[in-house]
Order: C-alpha cells, then structure tokens, then sequence
C-alpha cells in the first residue's frame, strides 16, 4: 500500500498507526505503515487489490495480530484492550465493489453522501 505523508498537527490521535508490519510467511502485507486519524479527519485506504488494505482493517480491529508495529484507537493499544476497544468501535464495509465508471474522487462523493 503507498502512503503519503500525513500531516494533522499537534491534535490528539484517536487512532494511531506507528510501523505496522504484517507477514504472511514471505509475503509482506504490510511494510511499516505509519498514520494517525485525529478528530474531524476523514481517511481513506486505497489501492489496488493485494495492496494490504484489508489486512490494516483487520489489525486495526484485532482480527489479526502484526507482525510487528502498534495500533492505538482512543489511547488504548488494540493488543491489551481489544474488546473494550470493539465496545465503542463500529467497522462497516456494506460495497465489495464501487462502480468502475467513477473516478475515487466521485465514488467517495457518493458514499459520503448515504
């Protein structure tokens, strides 16, 4: 998954992503990915399939353990505090597909708007 810089200042992180890295056997998922989503951010994962979108997703939720790296959602680390965590979470993929017609820019227009 590529990833650029972001940047939300000296706001407190609701969830931050430091280094996280995920293997399966030689295959590497995910390679030291790094972001933190504060209060009032919008984030979006993309990239093309096999990218480790759905891999972070499931980190981020505790389905999955890293390899390496650390995940905290509300200053609890998703390790040690899982399903308090998931008690005040919602994680919701409702479209496996978005229609090829629209660029990202228009798909994320539409499902903002539902």
């Amino acid at each position: 998954m590529h990833q650029d810089s972001i940047n939300t200042g000296s706001a407190p992180a609701i969830t931050e992503v430091r280094r996280l890295t995920k293997r399966f056997g030689s295959l590497t998922a995910l390679d030291s990915l790094n972001f933190k989503v504060c209060r009032g951010d919008i984030l979006g994962l993309l990239g093309p399939n096999g990218a480790g979108k759905t891999t972070a997703i499931h980190c981020m939720l505790g389905l999955i353990k890293p390899t390496s790296g650390s995940i905290s959602i509300m200053g609890l680390d998703v390790a040690r505090h899982r399903r308090k965590i998931l008690a005040q979470v919602n994680f919701s993929s409702a479209y496996t597909a978005l229609p090829s017609n629209l660029t990202v820019r228009e798909n994320l227009i539409v499902f903002a708007r539902l």
